[in-house]
């Protein structure tokens, strides 16, 4: 992405987006230390498993793809060093995003290479399997795709230009691709591979990674052993299953047993690379979700009930503010998760208690506001708005400060299940703000908050286990005088970063601490922003694959961004966002938009919800604008 990142333009607010509709049913369980419990590689499922979606997504050379009957519908597949559809080309770093021609609608969509990627693996393997199985097709899945990118997929028209390419179809005449159809688990197989890429040994080139469901004569209930029948270019669906369920092979396994050298037929052999990556970590949950019905939803606090709106359809404006239900007096900001589910789920604080509400199932009303951990041993006096995330379990977990200044948790027993009770992380005393939790790409949960004005942290060292004793992390600077609630992502490289708003002389300023390399203690703060009037939290965006990292904040009533390349980089002069400034009263929160853009939320002075965002990755902000009417 480039610096439309943190740039604005005088457009009107326009977000066109794709959305998915979340919730959950909010019912009683599990404490929010174990949560977490089990990593997607480590839960078989017995087969048999039922059949992939497709038969298969990337074909193998002279295999049966569906007839094309569109005369404008032109499937290429120029292989060749040819300019591909965009002109990008890279074997080593993955694209920001991917032209997909979707074929109920004849338009051609970009699409985030990632998000791209979240939403061909359900529909190729199946989520239930095996973790290993889910990985080694995470990897065929994404070379596939990044094989078309770089070179010429097709062109839907009568003659090809440069706007009416595309790199993919969204059917078995390449991959199948279906928005919002991205589960917990095959995100999991996505986000645990994202660095590996298969290429060709010899010419080091990003590997067209065929696959099927099953290979030679199977057929029906017969399905590929490990291996079986494997010719070196094309990978079985149901075999991957067979490697990791029967015989508990790897992932970097099962693609090896499939892809390998033939010299009879100049096969190649398969070379598992790094790929060049920029940061990963999806923006914190915030009150604007995408839902599976094309459009935004955005929540907020009026009191004694919280309101939602949502567009029309994508792009669309929104309509008018209405209360889901009737509860008790709000206060705070409400936070919208999206389920395994794809339902809408909602937290809010109330009465030093956090109040949960869902749906039971996607379009339909919320159930009724729920108290959650009301039978615990022990209940918190909630201080601080709720921090939410999805273990890789996909069992919800909640974090927040309470009165007696320490942190806490709660979380499901698994993902849609009946809540725990909540239990103390901290014992000292002495936190206050809200809490900045994350589960890393290799499913740890950490969590930072502040103590007094020293940013502490605390995580875990195996997947479901206890967290560690809290530490302050990093030295000098904002380490000792933070006045401001922490942030915190993960770059591709695996490290993690924490930014803050910190004094240090400098009031107002932001600070950000990174770990050297992955695992290790935090190094040294360092002032990213000049002085100023900088509010508490900042939004920090990891731009997926290959872009930066982008920082917003409100100051003096205006959001401003800046970015950098990597964590360790120097920060652009914070600018800016948008033009018709909301006068911000509360923190920015962000989400990416179904192409990779970034929309940006604040609350204002007035009490609203606004809002700006980008029309594609990378493009200006347009002009603020209110959410609702």
């Amino acid at each position: 992405m480039g610096s439309g990142a943190i740039s604005n333009n005088n457009g009107g607010l326009r977000m066109t987006v794709r959305v998915r509709l979340l919730a959950i049913a909010v019912v009683a369980a599990l404490a929010a230390t174990t949560a977490a419990s089990q990593p997607a590689s480590a839960a078989p499922t017995p087969s048999p498993a039922p059949a992939p979606v497709t038969t298969p997504g990337g074909l193998a050379p002279n295999a049966i793809a569906p007839a094309v009957t569109d005369p404008n519908l032109h499937i290429v597949k120029d292989e060749s060093s040819a300019a591909s559809c965009s002109g990008y080309r890279s074997q080593t770093t993955p694209p920001n995003s991917i032209r997909v021609l979707i074929t109920s609608t004849k338009t051609i969509a970009t699409v985030g290479f990632e998000n791209y990627v979240e939403n061909v693996l359900p529909n190729e393997w199946v989520s239930s399997w095996d973790g290993e199985a889910l990985k080694a097709g995470a990897v065929a899945v994404k070379s596939y795709g990044w094989f078309w990118v770089n070179h010429y997929g097709g062109y839907y028209g009568a003659t090809p230009s440069s706007t009416n390419c595309f790199d993919v179809t969204d059917d078995t005449n390449f991959q199948v691709y279906r928005a919002n159809s991205a589960q917990t688990r095959t995100n999991d197989a996505v986000q645990q591979t994202w660095s590996v890429i298969a290429r060709d040994a010899g010419t080091h080139e990003v590997r067209q990674t065929f696959y099927r469901a099953d290979l030679a004569t199977h057929t029906g209930s017969a399905h590929d052993t490990c291996g079986q029948a494997a010719n070196g270019s094309t990978m079985s669906q149901n075999g991957t299953q067979a490697c990791a369920h029967t015989l508990n092979e790897p992932f970097t396994q099962i693609l090896n047993a499939y892809y390998f050298a033939v010299p009879a037929n100049s096969t190649p052999a398969l070379e598992l690379a790094t790929a060049t990556l920029g940061p990963v970590s999806p923006p914190r949950p915030g009150p604007v979700v995408l839902s599976s019905l094309g459009t935004l939803v955005a929540y907020r606090e009026a009191g004694t009930n919280i309101l939602a709106t949502s567009q029309s359809a994508a792009g669309q404006r929104f309509g008018p503010w209405s209360t889901i239900d009737h509860g008790p007096v709000f206060t705070g900001q409400p936070t919208a998760v999206k389920t395994v589910n794809n339902t809408l789920a909602v937290f809010a604080r109330s009465n030093g208690r956090i109040e949960a509400n869902g749906q039971q199932a996607v379009g339909q009303s919320f159930s009724g506001w729920v108290s959650l951990g009301a039978s615990s041993p022990t209940v918190p006096d909630v201080a601080s708005d709720a921090e939410v995330l999805t273990a890789p379990s996909g069992a919800l977990v909640v974090y927040v400060t309470a009165g007696d200044g320490n942190v806490w948790g709660i979380g499901q027993s698994a993902a849609n299940g009946s809540w725990g009770v909540w239990q103390r992380l901290t014992a000292t005393g002495g936190y206050s703000g809200k809490p900045a939790a994350l589960v890393t790409a290799s499913g740890l949960i950490v969590i930072y908050a502040r103590n007094g004005a020293v940013i502490q942290g605390s995580g875990q060292s195996r997947r479901g286990g206890t967290f560690s004793a809290w530490a302050a992390i990093g030295s000098g600077g904002s380490s000792t005088t933070s006045t401001g609630d922490p942030s915190v992502f993960q770059a591709g490289d695996g490290t993690l970063s924490v930014v803050d708003g910190g004094q240090s002389g400098n009031p107002g300023a932001i600070w950000m601490v990174g770990q050297p390399a992955p695992g290790v203690s935090f190094g040294t703060w360092r002032q990213v922003s000049a002085s100023g009037a900088f509010s508490s939290t900042v939004a920090a965006v990891p731009v997926r694959s290959a872009g930066p990292i982008v920082l917003y904040a409100a100051n003096s009533g205006m959001v401003q961004g800046a970015q950098a390349v990597t964590p360790a980089s120097q920060f652009t002069t914070f600018g800016n966002m948008g033009t018709g400034s909301p006068q911000a009263a509360g923190d920015p929160s962000t989400l990416f938009a179904a192409n990779g853009a970034i929309v940006i939320y604040v609350i204002g002075a007035d009490g609203f919800l606004w809002g700006a965002g980008q029309s594609a990755p990378g493009s200006f902000f347009s002009g603020w604008g209110h959410i609702g009417s």
